[in-house]
């Protein structure tokens, strides 16, 4: 269990590689965290007054899946494709399957587009295309907690920060437990 140990701060670091490597990214971020005011407390009604931010976050999960696999276990006999996969069987699931499918996203899959999340097909609406977090009764406890801490973090990086514009691919050498920059 890799919960609350480092995911925040992976997806972060991610959404700061994003900002750097996308200015008008940032600067749309920018703008709508300014209709807070710069001083403004920050409330989850606030946040929920800010959809691109929600977008935005969204997408970098979508693209930068936190968990390398998810591991499961068969709770009844089933087959599927053709193969018996018997009650107790341990499996992993890889997120980024799901995350970077064009069935489900579109032919501009590997576009990091936060817009996309305004119009989702049928398909993006499946509670199991979005598999960041996990899903059935063993979904992520700590999704909403950490979909808030990312948001108000991100609201007081952009509000007081401005992060430089950086070119060229990036490279991650060594995924672990969970995907870090």
């Amino acid at each position: 269990m890799a919960a609350g140990h480092d995911t925040s701060a992976n997806v972060l670091s991610w959404c700061v590689y994003l900002m750097a490597t996308k200015p008008e990214v940032q600067n749309k971020l920018r703008d709508e965290t300014r209709e807070l005011g710069q001083d403004s407390e920050i409330t989850f009604e606030r946040l929920d007054t800010l959809p691109y931010m929600n977008n935005f976050v969204k997408e970098t999960l979508r693209v930068y899946a936190n968990a390398t696999t998810i591991h499961c276990q068969a709770n009844v006999d089933e087959t599927i494709c053709g193969t018996f996969i018997p009650k107790g069987t341990t499996f992993g699931v890889v997120p980024h399957v799901s995350l970077m499918t064009p069935l489900i996203w579109g032919d501009d899959v590997d576009d990091f587009d936060p817009g996309r999340w305004d119009l989702l097909s049928e398909a993006a609406q499946s509670p199991y295309a979005f598999s960041t977090f996990s899903n059935s009764p063993r979904i992520c406890l700590g999704r909403l907690f950490a979909m808030r801490e990312i948001k108000i973090i991100l609201v007081e990086m952009v509000r007081n920060y401005r992060f430089l514009e950086v070119d060229g691919p990036f490279t991650v050498e060594n995924p672990s437990l969970t995907l870090r920059p």
